[in-house]
């Protein structure tokens, strides 16, 4: 079965995700991309303050914690 929109399948609207270690790397990579997917997302990282303005930068919630 065909779809006109081959990527249906990477679309995240109405999905949330829980990133670790959202604020450098690989973990800042992924939410952004989550985040331009369409995903809610929940951001929980060590560094408050840097977690918290990339929660402003992506619609996000903060969830500064140490995992």
């Amino acid at each position: 079965m065909q779809t006109s929109d081959p990527l249906a399948a990477f679309r995240l609207k109405g999905k949330t995700a829980l990133i670790t270690g959202p604020t450098r790397g690989i973990g800042l990579a992924i939410a952004r991309l989550f985040a331009g997917a369409g995903a809610s997302l929940v951001l929980a990282d060590i560094d408050a303050p840097a977690c918290d303005a990339l929660s402003a930068t992506l619609g996000a919630i903060s969830l500064p914690t140490d995992v």
